[in-house]
Formats: C-alpha cells, structure tokens, sequence
C-alpha cells in the first residue's frame, strides 16, 4: 500500500478520505482501476508526468500518442545498453581491460593511447607518469593506511 501513499503524493491517485487523526487514506471502489491502470504503467517505467497526461486525457489518441513517446525513449535506453553489452562482450574478448605499455618505464614519462569508451570528452592520445613501487613500498604503504 506505500505506492497507493505515493501515487497520492505525486498527484496521481487521491484518496476518497483521509483520516485525520490516523493519516490513513481510504480509496473508493471506483478507484481500484484507476490505481491498477498507474501501477501497470509505473510497471514498465512510464513517467509520472506520462501518467498524468493519461488520467487526464484517455481518449485513444492521446493514448497511442503517450505510449509510442514512451515506447520511443525504452528503444533508445534499449540500444544504449546494447553498446555497452557490446563493449563487456569486446573487452572480455580481447583479456584485458587497458592495453599496457610496452617496456619498463620508472619514473619517466610516456606517451600512450587511452581506451576510448562511451561519453568520454577526450579519449585520444595522453602523457601519463609511469612509477613501478618495490614490493617492499607497497607493504609500507598498505600498514601506514589507518
């Protein structure tokens, strides 16, 4: 019943009567449709601004036009995650997740292609500083760690 609170609380659903001294809401029978009809909506991720435009306006225009909108942004969250899916399947193809510089490089600066991955402003060519620790640096390091 926290969704029936909820859809209250969006402006989606009123309650028939709240008790004033309990705060508990009470819905008519009539409204058991209504409330059925959000909850299978809010099911496949309609926005509640969405939902609203529905309540408000069920002719059968408004309806198609509401749920091929919808229908729309699910298609295109569908493909972004079919990139990504893609990018796991080619990184757990190819064993490694960055490629590593060639040779050891202490302290000196070199030049080295970042991977590029989806969204990134600047996935060209970058100087990183390369340092290799002594085994003996790391186990100082990790029991100065609080």
């Amino acid at each position: 019943m926290s969704h029936l609170r909820h859809y209250h609380d969006v402006g989606l659903l009123q309650p028939a009567y709240i008790d004033p001294e309990s705060g508990y809401r009470y819905y008519a029978a009539a409204q058991s449709d209504a409330a059925e009809v959000i909850g299978i909506l809010r099911s496949i991720d309609m926005p509640v601004r969405d939902i609203q435009r529905l309540l408000a306006d069920p002719s059968e225009a408004n309806v198609r036009e509401v749920l091929g909108s919808h229908r729309a942004r699910l298609e295109d969250r569908l493909l972004q995650v079919a990139g990504r899916l893609e990018s796991i399947d080619r990184i757990v193809k190819e064993g490694k997740l960055m490629k590593q510089p060639s040779g050891v490089h202490d302290g000196r600066r070199v030049k080295c292609r970042r991977p590029a991955h989806r969204g990134a402003a600047d996935s060209g060519w970058g100087t990183y500083t390369l340092r290799r620790f002594s085994p003996n640096e790391d186990v100082a390091r990790t029991k100065s760690r609080p």
